[in-house]
């Protein structure tokens, strides 16, 4: 049985109808939350993952267990890159938005790998893409990143300053990714939302970040690896202001707006060092860190800062969670999961 441990302040939202849902990356860390948050309001959601071995597939398979509980959830193991099954899929339900969460994740990953994250990204995006158009699509919310900001110096990053300078081909994906958006909306009319997403963590997180890195290293007594000297700072977000984000995006009428892309950012809007982060983690934990310093990669900028003015006004964005509030729920979790 695993923990019941989920989304502890997601605002269900009453409406008048049931929405249909299609959510790639319905496996994912993201992805397993919003659909829960959705089947929890009493929406049908069609779920889509490839379930790769990126990372750990059991915690995948964990989080798909919780979910499949639902009678309104339906899920289907196939890759956003494979055009033909997503046709079976578009060509006999009929959606009131699609989520685009599938990707190939990881900075680090892609300097290594750029073919899986240029590849797969760009491609699954336009299969998606095409598929919203051909379907005829109310709405498509798609993930995007804190990292097409690059090594900006302008902080608070804003949605309207400009993002030329990635430093990596995963944020140069999705950069493209949004460059595929607006092609769209412009000459189809296809209504997209793109969502810039800062370091967001919590319950059943990805085992390649900082969170559940330092946390295991905690609790087994290795060593941390800590670039700068702790110094990165970060806009880390508790996954459940994300989800409340995306749910908001999900249910706002744009009709009244003239154009047909927007770009939110979503972060908590107050960045803290790493070595910040860790040190509520070891109070948390009650146990000492051990740390060394590294000089960090070159695909590692020195400061994310989210500017979430337009995502408060026009989505009523409005994170609750500072880290004291959001690593003890997080160290729960990971303390029940993992069984220490």
């Amino acid at each position: 049985m695993y923990p019941s441990i989920l989304l502890d302040e997601i605002i269900i939202t009453k409406k008048n109808s049931i929405m249909k849902i299609l959510v790639t990356g319905a496996a994912g860390f993201i992805g397993f939350h919003l659909c829960h948050s959705l089947l929890k309001r009493g929406d049908e959601v069609i779920g889509v993952d490839n379930m790769n071995s990126y990372y750990d597939v059991s915690l995948k398979e964990a989080r798909l267990s919780i979910n499949a509980t639902y009678d309104k959830y339906h899920m289907y193991k196939m890759s956003v890159s494979e055009l033909e099954g997503l046709e079976a899929l578009f060509s006999r339900e009929s959606y009131d938005c699609v989520v685009h969460l599938a990707a190939q994740a990881g900075v680090r990953y892609s300097l290594d790998n750029p073919k899986d994250a240029l590849g797969t990204n760009i491609l699954g995006m336009i299969n998606v893409l095409e598929m919203c158009r051909k379907y005829n699509i109310p709405k498509l919310v798609y993930a995007s990143s804190s990292s097409v900001y690059g090594n900006s110096s302008k902080y608070p990053y804003n949605e309207g300053q400009k993002v030329d300078i990635q430093i990596s081909p995963y944020a140069t994906s999705k950069k493209c990714c949004e460059f595929l958006a607006e092609s769209y909306s412009n000459i189809y009319g296809l209504l997209c939302v793109g969502l810039r997403f800062f370091t967001v963590y919590g319950p059943w997180g990805r085992p390649d970040m900082a969170p559940l890195i330092f946390a295991n290293s905690i609790k087994d007594d290795k060593p941390i690896k800590l670039y700068d000297n702790g110094t990165l700072y970060r806009d880390f977000t508790y996954i459940d202001d994300i989800i409340n984000g995306i749910n908001s995006v999900i249910d706002k009428n744009f009709e009244f707006y003239t154009y047909r892309h927007h770009i939110y950012n979503l972060g908590n809007g107050s960045p803290v060092a790493v070595a910040e982060f860790l040190q509520v983690l070891e109070n948390v934990m009650a146990k000492h860190a051990i740390t060394y310093n590294a000089t960090k990669p070159e695909c590692d900028v020195p400061y994310t800062f989210a500017d979430i003015t337009k995502a408060s006004k026009e989505i009523n964005f409005s994170p609750k969670y500072n880290l004291q509030k959001g690593i003890p729920l997080f160290v729960e979790w990971f303390n029940q999961y993992y069984k220490r």
